[in-house]
């Protein structure tokens, strides 16, 4: 029979177990709960009052994973016999991963009031984009990759990971299960691509004596966006410069005014 290899160290925001030696020299297991899965922030110990042993370690382990899933349900109470208790029916271990959805709706429920319109709107892509996705974080990725593009992918799972992040500081989960994918980077041009002389003024001329005329030219004129030219009043216009601090963008169909 292989040796079973103890876990020394725990990922951050997983319950663990510990070895304590008594003045005799002799090992006693406990459970570790870290500060993130705890109310008070300052961690839990509790004592299994077993000896350091491979039949005792091979206990603790599957309470150790117990007490780890009762705490991702949220339902845990410690309960040392109970816990212990090897007779009659055996506790079965899920090895559960939490619901993206329903975690990223009470991220989102919680901090909506702390953000702009603009990012409300992304929002509501993300959870478009996850709510038939599979949970497990290769498959997600894999199908992100094939139903949309890879910058939208990206921003998926970065607003996703920064839910189950919050998610963990509420003690709602107890790890990230994104923690370990390997996320793709936004794609970007190397290099800016500004319209040539040739291109302006062929531009202008497509533009004379249309509705459009003197947007277009302001455009070229100040390199700045359709969306921060609307965006303008007269607060920000002075006698030696134009100040761009503020966009009107469409969102859901209606004008959205965004400040910077």
């Amino acid at each position: 029979m292989a040796k079973q290899k103890k876990r020394t160290r725990a990922n951050r925001g997983e319950v663990s177990i510990h070895c304590r030696k008594n003045n005799s020299g002799r090992g006693y297991l406990s459970l570790w709960i870290p500060g993130e899965l705890c109310e008070d922030g300052l961690g839990q110990r509790y004592v299994l009052g077993l000896s350091d042993s491979p039949a005792n370690y091979a206990i603790a382990d599957r309470v150790c994973r117990q007490v780890q899933l009762d705490i991702e349900a949220g339902n845990f109470v410690w309960d040392k016999e109970r816990y212990l208790d090897t007779t009659g029916i055996q506790r079965k271990l899920v090895t559960a991963i939490p619901n993206h959805q329903e975690i990223w709706d009470k991220y989102c429920q919680a901090n909506k009031l702390r953000v702009k319109a603009t990012t409300l709107a992304v929002w509501e892509v993300v959870s478009d984009r996850i709510k038939s996705a599979p949970k497990e974080p290769e498959a997600l990725l894999n199908y992100l990759l094939q139903t949309t593009t890879v910058n939208r992918t990206a921003q998926v799972l970065q607003w996703l990971g920064t839910a189950y992040r919050w998610a963990i500081k509420k003690q709602i989960v107890a790890k990230n299960p994104l923690g370990r994918l390997d996320i793709p980077r936004h794609q970007t041009e190397d290099e800016a691509n500004p319209f040539t002389k040739e291109e302006k003024i062929k531009l202008l001329e497509v533009a004379k004596n249309s509705n459009w005329d003197l947007f277009i030219q302001f455009l070229l004129l100040t390199g700045c966006r359709p969306s921060e030219a609307v965006g303008l009043t007269w607060e920000q216009i002075g006698t030696e410069s134009i100040k761009f601090d503020r966009s009107i963008t469409i969102v859901k169909g209606k004008p959205t005014p965004s400040e910077k």
